[in-house]
Protein backbone atom coordinates (compact mmCIF):
# COMPACT_ATOMS: atom_id res chain seq x y z
CA UNK A 1 0.00 0.00 0.00
CA UNK A 2 1.38 3.27 -1.00
CA UNK A 3 1.89 6.10 1.50
CA UNK A 4 -0.40 9.29 0.83
CA UNK A 5 1.55 12.39 -0.42
CA UNK A 6 0.68 15.47 2.16
CA UNK A 7 0.97 18.70 0.39
CA UNK A 8 3.28 21.03 2.76
CA UNK A 9 0.19 22.34 5.07
CA UNK A 10 -1.17 18.99 5.77
CA UNK A 11 2.30 18.01 6.35
CA UNK A 12 2.65 20.73 9.04
CA UNK A 13 -0.06 20.37 10.55
CA UNK A 14 0.24 16.98 10.73
CA UNK A 15 3.79 17.72 12.55
CA UNK A 16 2.41 20.22 14.58
CA UNK A 17 0.11 17.29 16.05
CA UNK A 18 2.97 14.82 16.51
CA UNK A 19 5.00 17.62 18.62
CA UNK A 20 1.52 18.25 20.67
CA UNK A 21 1.07 14.64 21.53
CA UNK A 22 4.62 14.33 22.55
CA UNK A 23 4.03 17.37 24.62
CA UNK A 24 1.13 15.90 26.34
CA UNK A 25 2.97 12.14 27.40
CA UNK A 26 6.20 14.69 28.69
CA UNK A 27 3.93 16.40 31.09
CA UNK A 28 1.91 13.46 31.71
CA UNK A 29 4.93 11.14 32.34
CA UNK A 30 8.35 12.66 32.18
CA UNK A 31 8.02 15.23 34.91
CA UNK A 32 8.18 13.76 38.35
CA UNK A 33 7.96 16.68 40.91
CA UNK A 34 9.63 16.92 44.06
CA UNK A 35 11.37 13.21 43.32
CA UNK A 36 14.86 12.48 42.48
CA UNK A 37 17.84 13.61 44.33
CA UNK A 38 20.54 16.38 43.82
CA UNK A 39 24.26 15.97 44.23
CA UNK A 40 24.12 17.47 47.75
CA UNK A 41 21.13 14.77 48.64
CA UNK A 42 18.21 17.38 48.41
CA UNK A 43 15.06 16.32 46.71
CA UNK A 44 14.59 18.31 43.69
CA UNK A 45 11.63 20.48 42.91
CA UNK A 46 11.31 18.52 39.52
CA UNK A 47 13.16 16.66 37.03
CA UNK A 48 13.28 15.21 33.76
CA UNK A 49 12.79 11.50 33.29
CA UNK A 50 12.82 11.16 29.67
CA UNK A 51 13.50 7.26 29.62
CA UNK A 52 10.04 6.77 31.55
CA UNK A 53 8.24 7.29 27.77
CA UNK A 54 11.42 6.97 25.68
CA UNK A 55 11.24 3.08 26.69
CA UNK A 56 7.31 3.32 25.74
CA UNK A 57 6.60 2.61 21.80
CA UNK A 58 4.36 5.35 21.60
CA UNK A 59 6.41 7.90 22.88
CA UNK A 60 10.19 6.22 21.23
CA UNK A 61 7.94 6.63 18.05
CA UNK A 62 7.07 10.21 18.50
CA UNK A 63 10.45 11.22 19.19
CA UNK A 64 11.78 9.29 16.55
CA UNK A 65 9.38 11.31 13.78
CA UNK A 66 9.87 14.55 14.75
CA UNK A 67 13.86 13.92 15.11
CA UNK A 68 13.85 12.58 11.54
CA UNK A 69 12.24 15.33 10.14
CA UNK A 70 14.92 17.51 10.87
CA UNK A 71 17.79 15.48 10.46
CA UNK A 72 16.85 13.99 6.67
CA UNK A 73 17.59 17.63 5.20
CA UNK A 74 21.04 17.47 6.23
CA UNK A 75 21.76 14.14 4.86
CA UNK A 76 24.24 12.36 7.33
CA UNK A 77 26.38 9.86 7.33
CA UNK A 78 25.99 8.91 11.16
CA UNK A 79 23.93 9.84 14.35
CA UNK A 80 24.71 9.15 17.81
CA UNK A 81 25.60 10.40 21.14
CA UNK A 82 26.80 9.92 24.73
CA UNK A 83 23.90 9.21 27.13
CA UNK A 84 21.79 6.33 27.22
CA UNK A 85 18.89 8.10 26.27
CA UNK A 86 20.61 9.57 22.98
CA UNK A 87 21.21 5.74 22.30
CA UNK A 88 17.72 4.99 22.71
CA UNK A 89 16.72 7.72 20.19
CA UNK A 90 19.76 7.12 17.56
CA UNK A 91 18.80 3.66 17.51
CA UNK A 92 15.50 4.37 16.77
CA UNK A 93 16.36 6.58 14.03
CA UNK A 94 18.50 3.88 11.80
CA UNK A 95 15.92 1.27 12.83
CA UNK A 96 13.80 3.91 11.26
CA UNK A 97 15.55 6.02 8.86
CA UNK A 98 13.45 7.09 5.52
CA UNK A 99 16.57 8.89 4.08
CA UNK A 100 18.20 7.83 0.22
CA UNK A 101 21.41 6.79 1.49
CA UNK A 102 22.14 3.98 4.27
CA UNK A 103 22.08 6.04 7.93
CA UNK A 104 24.81 4.40 10.41
CA UNK A 105 24.48 4.92 14.26
CA UNK A 106 27.40 5.16 16.83
CA UNK A 107 27.36 5.25 20.83
CA UNK A 108 30.37 7.45 22.64
CA UNK A 109 31.69 5.83 25.62
CA UNK A 110 32.50 7.91 28.84
CA UNK A 111 35.59 6.22 28.70
CA UNK A 112 37.23 4.40 26.40
CA UNK A 113 36.82 0.72 26.87
CA UNK A 114 39.98 -1.25 29.00
CA UNK A 115 39.47 -4.52 27.32
CA UNK A 116 37.68 -6.00 23.67
CA UNK A 117 38.33 -3.79 21.24
CA UNK A 118 39.02 -0.57 23.33
CA UNK A 119 36.84 1.43 21.62
CA UNK A 120 35.78 5.24 22.28
CA UNK A 121 32.95 5.70 19.64
CA UNK A 122 31.12 1.77 19.29
CA UNK A 123 29.19 0.79 16.14
CA UNK A 124 30.55 0.97 12.60
CA UNK A 125 33.64 3.27 11.26
CA UNK A 126 32.54 6.68 11.32
CA UNK A 127 36.16 7.99 10.94
CA UNK A 128 35.84 11.32 8.64
CA UNK A 129 32.18 10.86 8.63
CA UNK A 130 29.59 13.65 8.71
CA UNK A 131 27.64 13.24 12.23
CA UNK A 132 24.78 14.84 14.37
CA UNK A 133 24.80 14.64 17.38
CA UNK A 134 21.23 13.53 19.21
CA UNK A 135 20.44 13.69 22.78
CA UNK A 136 17.22 13.75 24.65
CA UNK A 137 18.16 17.19 26.30
CA UNK A 138 20.75 19.84 26.40
CA UNK A 139 21.25 21.23 30.19
CA UNK A 140 24.85 22.10 32.36
CA UNK A 141 25.71 18.85 32.09
CA UNK A 142 28.39 18.51 28.79
CA UNK A 143 27.11 15.39 27.51
CA UNK A 144 26.44 17.18 23.97
CA UNK A 145 30.27 18.68 24.15
CA UNK A 146 32.15 15.43 24.99
CA UNK A 147 30.33 13.85 22.58
CA UNK A 148 31.31 16.15 19.64
CA UNK A 149 34.98 16.01 20.85
CA UNK A 150 35.28 12.55 20.69
CA UNK A 151 34.25 12.38 17.53
CA UNK A 152 36.03 15.09 15.89
CA UNK A 153 38.80 13.31 17.28
CA UNK A 154 38.19 10.58 14.40
CA UNK A 155 37.77 12.98 11.99
CA UNK A 156 34.00 13.43 12.00
CA UNK A 157 32.24 17.15 11.05
CA UNK A 158 29.29 17.63 13.52
CA UNK A 159 27.08 18.84 10.83
CA UNK A 160 24.16 19.94 14.08
CA UNK A 161 23.25 18.76 17.70
CA UNK A 162 20.11 18.21 17.78
CA UNK A 163 18.00 17.69 21.12
CA UNK A 164 14.52 16.57 22.24
CA UNK A 165 14.50 19.63 25.13
CA UNK A 166 17.05 22.44 24.97
CA UNK A 167 17.17 23.92 28.52
CA UNK A 168 18.60 26.84 27.09
CA UNK A 169 21.57 27.41 30.00
CA UNK A 170 25.25 27.15 29.37
CA UNK A 171 26.20 24.01 27.38
CA UNK A 172 23.38 25.99 24.54
CA UNK A 173 25.33 29.01 24.64
CA UNK A 174 28.84 27.80 24.54
CA UNK A 175 27.95 25.34 21.63
CA UNK A 176 26.07 28.18 19.78
CA UNK A 177 28.86 30.18 20.56
CA UNK A 178 31.65 27.71 18.54
CA UNK A 179 29.72 27.69 15.51
CA UNK A 180 27.01 24.72 15.69
CA UNK A 181 23.76 24.32 15.32
CA UNK A 182 21.68 23.01 17.39
CA UNK A 183 18.25 22.62 17.35
CA UNK A 184 15.38 20.79 19.58
CA UNK A 185 12.12 19.88 19.51
CA UNK A 186 11.04 21.77 22.54
CA UNK A 187 12.68 24.57 25.25
CA UNK A 188 11.46 24.47 28.42
CA UNK A 189 9.28 27.67 27.43
CA UNK A 190 8.04 25.31 24.90
CA UNK A 191 6.38 22.81 27.11
CA UNK A 192 5.21 25.36 29.62
CA UNK A 193 7.29 24.65 32.40
CA UNK A 194 7.76 27.24 35.32
CA UNK A 195 10.56 25.56 37.23
CA UNK A 196 9.60 27.46 40.32
CA UNK A 197 6.26 25.64 41.44
CA UNK A 198 5.03 22.33 41.68
CA UNK A 199 1.62 22.07 40.08
CA UNK A 200 -1.06 22.24 42.85
CA UNK A 201 -3.23 18.93 41.93
CA UNK A 202 -1.75 15.71 40.62
CA UNK A 203 -3.67 15.41 37.84
CA UNK A 204 -2.81 19.38 36.65
CA UNK A 205 -1.12 18.67 33.41
CA UNK A 206 -3.67 15.29 32.35
CA UNK A 207 -6.14 18.66 32.25
CA UNK A 208 -4.10 20.88 30.16
CA UNK A 209 -3.07 18.26 27.28
CA UNK A 210 -5.60 15.81 26.52
CA UNK A 211 -5.60 14.65 23.48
Amino acid sequence: MEEAILSKPEEENHLEHIRNELKSIILNDGIPWGSGLDPNNNVYKWTMDTKAFLLDPKGLHLTTQLFMEKIKKYNPDAIGGLTLASHLIASSLVYSSNMDKKLDGFLVRRERKQYDMMKIVEGPDIQNNNVIIVDDGLNAAGFATEAIEKVEALGCKVLAVFVLINFENEEFINLKNKGYIVDSIFTLKDIGIDTRYKPLKPDFFNLKWRY
